[in-house]
């Protein structure tokens, strides 16, 4: 079992030499997005209409959400590397070597709440910046954000029943 743990961290290792440089370059790439569209265009296009009551700038607002989603999208994969080798560097620091079925499960459980963790950073920080149209749009994704980590702390429950046995085991033994 310790090889297979020694192979999962040098994978680990690798993914993240190039997943935090491909995350933080779109990151980097929103905001400059976010800059432009904020402080450029969408003031140029404010008194201008292209139809009834729709305004240039929300179509700029409207691109530019967009741009910012498909930007998220594009680090789905990379943010799961990235919350994988936390949730496993955590884990080794607690001492659990990942040889059991329930440390994998463990590991997911983690990795599944640093991912709702990064994500709701991510719309905090943005959703500020973002312009009316695309606010809207973003409030729907943060019901569903929320329901999601419900639903994610609910199950991780059983998931961690037995670390909560052994450490009450532990309390009582040396009492």
């Amino acid at each position: 079992m310790k090889l297979k743990n020694e192979e999962r961290i040098a994978g680990i290792k690798i993914n993240l030499k190039t997943s935090v440089p491909y995350i933080l370059k779109n990151i980097v790439l929103g905001f400059v997005i976010l800059i432009y569209g904020r402080l450029i265009f969408i003031p140029f296009g404010d008194g201008i209409e292209i139809f009834r009551g729709v305004s240039v700038s929300n179509g700029v607002s409207l691109m530019m959400g967009i741009a910012l989603s498909l930007i998220l999208l594009s680090l789905v994969k990379h943010i799961s590397i990235v919350s994988e080798a936390i949730s496993v560097a955590f884990l080794a620091i607690v001492g659990s070597r990942l040889s059991t079925e329930r440390e994998e499960q463990e590991v997911e459980f983690l990795k599944k709440v640093i991912y709702v963790f990064m994500i709701s950073l991510v719309l905090m920080f943005s959703y500020p910046l973002l312009p009316g149209a695309v606010k809207t749009v973003a409030s729907i994704a943060i019901y569903g954000l929320f329901l999601w980590a419900i639903v994610i702390i609910v199950s991780g429950g059983d998931i961690f029943k037995h670390r909560i046995k052994d450490l009450k085991s532990k309390i009582k033994e040396r009492l």
